[in-house]
């Protein structure tokens, strides 16, 4: 081995005792110390803060996805709202928007509490809608700020409608069945029902206006014994997504 060599191997020797005793625990701590004084220096000389990076970033990115959610969530309820509230015009009578603010209230649910009362000029038997003109129910009770609102399929809804039959107009009365549907009886028996035909409400003294929406006909029962016929209505809603209605308050 020549002398240059050997001066080489021990140049490289050096060179790596140095680096091993720069990772020694006293001299990474020496090293932390002096970066950070470093930092400290260049941070005051350009007012700039001191960098830190939060131990806790997992926590951090659970709640950042939570609140996405909630923000996703809110905002399907917010579209839900707008579609269900509608907009339309109807003479005489006063459109009051309300949310619904508990469901249900009974075992069977087929009554909401929506957060307008009598303050906001509701009365007993008004009718509340989605989509402009699709009846879902009529206010039962009255409170100051709040209502119930009785769905169509509690057994207490009972309301004059009509078929819009293909050359007459069947009246006769819907009411809710077991809580778990809809029908209506008393048409009589020279109206001539089929699936799919619409049945709309009859006007009620100036309090409920006539041609809302209530169903459509899903199957007629006409019993030769039966001095009527009558029929079961297909909903175009589900009332567990109901989140907000529009009241019909008569002038």
């Amino acid at each position: 081995m020549t002398k240059r060599s050997k001066v080489y191997l021990v140049i490289l020797v050096v060179i790596v005792l140095g680096l091993l005793w720069l990772q020694t625990p006293l001299m990474t701590t020496a090293r932390n110390l002096t970066w950070g004084s470093w930092v400290s220096v260049i941070g005051r000389i350009w007012q700039i803060g001191p960098l830190t990076v939060p131990n806790n970033v997992a926590e951090q990115m659970g709640t950042l996805v939570a609140e996405n959610a909630r923000l996703k969530a809110e905002c399907r309820d917010y579209q839900a709202i707008i579609k269900q509230l509608g907009s339309t015009d109807r003479e005489g009578f006063r459109e009051v928007p309300a949310r619904v603010a508990a469901q249900p209230i009974d075992t069977y649910h087929s009554q909401l509490i929506i957060n307008r009362g009598a303050q906001d000029g509701l009365v007993l038997g008004s009718p509340a809608v989605i989509q402009s003109s699709l009846v879902v129910g009529f206010i039962s009770q009255l409170f100051e700020k709040t209502a119930v609102l009785q769905l169509l399929s509690s057994p207490q809804s009972t309301f004059p409608a009509e078929v819009l039959a293909d050359e007459t107009m069947g009246k006769g009365l819907v009411q809710g069945k077991s809580y778990t549907s809809v029908e209506m009886i008393t048409i009589p028996r020279d109206v001539a029902l089929h699936p799919g035909q619409e049945v709309v409400t009859a006007a009620q003294e100036g309090l409920v206006p006539y041609g809302l929406l209530v169903g459509h006909i899903r199957e007629s029962k006409d019993e030769q014994h039966d001095p009527y016929q009558r029929a079961r209505l297909q909903l175009s809603y589900d009332t567990s997504e109901l989140k907000a209605v529009t009241v019909l308050v008569a002038p």
